[in-house]
């Protein structure tokens, strides 16, 4: 059941789903490039780089040879981690719904609807296939503190071995999403040391790092083999930490609360997980001081709304509050699913209701018209031409149904990056090494498209930006 409900809600509101086009893919299009570029041949970190870890260049690569044309490979792909994401809430909720099935599987379908909040979730990111890893650590965590003092309790340096693990696999896609999984290990050591002594929690501490290192290992060893392990360290931690235009400090945590969305997420999120401690029968505050953790953790550098997808998979505590309350006073199973169908309604109609509908396949505007005669204009560059969004991002993203390749390591700017990132792209133009570029449609530009012209680069109509390609097929 829960496999249906995962397609079936994935189908609708993904935008990876054969539903919708390519274009409005935003940090996914930076993701496919970098696992087709990494599928062909190039080098992670020396022919193209991010500021995040290759695991997810890995996934995406994987979604590029199931289906090389479109994202269908990656939907699948996505739709495996949700589904496996699912399965994991779902034996969380069991854990404190003493063997009510049904109800626990509500709790997962629930949860799975918050995932996909239209006001968070608007493209495929990697707090996506963080929730996977995130919901693992919660289990073994829950399974571990939440054992009855009478009944024997689960090892609880295994348990923070399986964190170590999901952290260092968190670590290899972005590093911050790693830090956040550290409040369970904290619990494991604080339950263990009740439990066992002080000896319980270094044990706990010895396994958490020794699971980060086992599952940080193999990139390690392919990184040291094709000798470019320095660049690997130097371009996704030390350049990414030195060349952002990132702010960290705790003005970004005050301000988060103030803003709308953020609010409202904050509050309902808080209730859910503060709410669902009463009815827990030790560790209380568990879930709601996750959850701020994991918020506090999310601003750190910004406040981009779908930074805080990574504190969804906490909402399985809302519904196992409700389903509690439900257990409690003998209701039956028609009023405990009148919840779960009002929330699939309203995130089915908001979801539609905020896509730019121009996305969906079933309205086709003009904008969405312009984007597909610019990719057929552009099919006589070849196979595989290169590409660089010099000093912009990827959508509208014409890059993947052209299977584009890199045009040259930093080939297309981040949110965040700095003039220096900027310049170097230039350059790279300015050697007239992409086949097609493209720049933002801004007056400030406008020196940027002079200069194309006079190096023989030829305009091409596009939505929302300026498009220029070489005379010339490669």
């Amino acid at each position: 059941m829960l496999v249906v409900c995962v397609v079936f809600v994935m189908t609708l509101l993904s935008i990876d789903s054969p539903l919708y086009d390519m274009l409005d893919h935003i940090d996914s299009a930076w993701f496919m490039m970098g696992g087709r570029a990494w599928m062909h041949g190039f080098t992670p970190y020396v022919d193209f780089t991010d500021s995040k870890g290759p695991l997810i260049w890995l996934i995406y690569g994987i979604g590029y040879l199931l289906s090389p044309g479109n994202y269908t490979g990656v939907f699948i792909v996505s739709a495996l981690f949700y589904a496996l994401t699912c399965f994991v809430l779902y034996r969380t909720a069991l854990l404190f719904l003493l063997g009510h099935r049904w109800l626990a599987a509500c709790c997962s379908a629930l949860t799975l609807l918050a995932f996909f909040n239209p006001l968070l979730h608007f493209d495929t990111r990697i707090e996506d296939f963080a929730q996977l890893f995130f919901s693992i650590s919660l289990y073994v965590t829950c399974r571990a503190i939440y054992a009855p003092s009478s009944s024997k309790p689960h090892s609880h340096w295994r348990s923070a071995l399986v964190v170590g693990l999901c952290m260092g696999a968190l670590l290899m896609m972005k590093f911050t999403l790693a830090v956040m999984p550290a409040i369970f290990v904290a619990y494991l050591a604080i339950d263990g040391w009740r439990r066992n002594g002080w000896h319980t929690s270094v044990a706990v501490v010895a396994a958490t790092f020794a699971g980060i290192a086992a599952a940080v290992l193999p990139f390690l060893v392919y990184f040291l083999a094709i000798g470019h392990l320095r660049d690997a360290v130097n371009e996704y931690f030390l350049n990414t930490i030195t060349n952002g235009d990132n702010v960290s400090n705790w003005k970004l945590l005050v301000a988060s609360v103030r803003g709308g969305a953020r609010t409202w997420y904050l509050i309902i999120m808080g209730l859910a997980t503060g709410v669902s401690g009463l009815f827990l029968h030790r560790y209380r505050a568990f879930p709601l001081v996750s959850f701020l953790f994991f918020y506090a953790i999310a601003t750190v550098h910004s406040l981009w709304l779908y930074y805080f997808n990574s504190c969804n998979f906490l909402a399985v505590f809302g519904g196992i509050a409700l389903a509690i309350w439900l257990m409690h006073g003998q209701r039956r199973r028609v009023m405990a699913a009148l919840p779960v169908v009002t929330v699939a309604v309203l995130t089915l109609y908001a979801t539609f209701w905020a896509r730019q509908r121009e996305s969906f396949v079933t309205n086709w505007g003009a904008r969405h018209e312009a984007f597909n005669a610019a990719v057929t204009n552009l099919r006589h560059m070849g196979e595989h031409p290169t590409i660089v969004y010099l000093n912009c991002q990827t959508s509208p993203n014409i890059s993947d149904p052209l299977q584009a390749f890199p045009g040259c390591k930093d080939w297309a700017k981040q949110s965040n990056a700095s003039q220096q990132l900027v310049e170097v792209q230039r350059q790279q133009v300015l050697q007239r090494r992409p086949d097609i570029v493209v720049i933002p449609d801004a007056d400030s530009c406008r020196t940027l498209a002079t200069m194309l012209d006079s190096m023989g680069y030829q305009p091409q109509p596009y939505p929302t930006k300026l498009l220029y390609h070489k005379q010339q097929p490669k």
